[in-house]
């Protein structure tokens, strides 16, 4: 039942949705042109490899170091994960967002779960200690990412011949 009531009062306002102010605001307010990225060959790259590599995080990185130290000039360096990362956001309106989960996998904490310090099935703690006891730092022991699907949809809307393929 709390998860029904959480999805009836679900708003884009809620801090625990965990999209950005700018994603919010590009969901409220999508973007209408059409993303081309035909003018700069070192960002479509870079994005593509973003995009098809299976371990993004770790694999990106090792292909951008090795690209840029073969290609050394300014102009055809690649950005950092982070920065493609923003650009991709930017482009699309699509943002990763990222959840607290249990160590075990057995729950996320969201909705009803959100605030929980403990995992109400196994009774794991959320967050390492040894970073809370040195730090005063709340990091989480495990998450999750997932997609929203609001900025998706717009992302295939801003493309006509995607638009008439819906």
């Amino acid at each position: 039942v709390a998860y029904i009531l959480a999805m009836q009062s679900a708003s884009l306002d809620d801090p625990y949705t965990g999209l950005s102010h700018e994603a919010i605001e590009r969901l409220r307010n999508p973007p209408h042109s059409r993303v081309s990225l035909d003018d700069d060959r070192a960002l479509k790259l870079a994005i593509r490899l973003y995009i098809d590599l299976n371990h993004a995080d770790d694999d990106y990185e090792k292909a951008r170091k090795a690209f840029n130290e073969y290609h050394g000039d300014e102009d055809s360096r690649l950005p950092s994960l982070n920065q493609v990362k923003n650009i991709v956001a930017e482009l699309t309106g699509i943002e990763e967002m990222k959840h607290d989960m249990c160590i075990n996998t057995c729950v996320g904490f969201t909705g009803p779960l959100a605030k929980n310090d403990e995992c109400p099935e196994c009774g794991e703690t959320r967050y390492k200690s040894d970073v809370f006891a040195l730090t005063g730092r709340r990091e989480p022991r495990r998450q999750f990412t997932s997609y929203p699907v609001g900025p998706q949809i717009q992302a295939i809307f801003r493309d006509p011949e995607s638009a008439r393929e819906m």
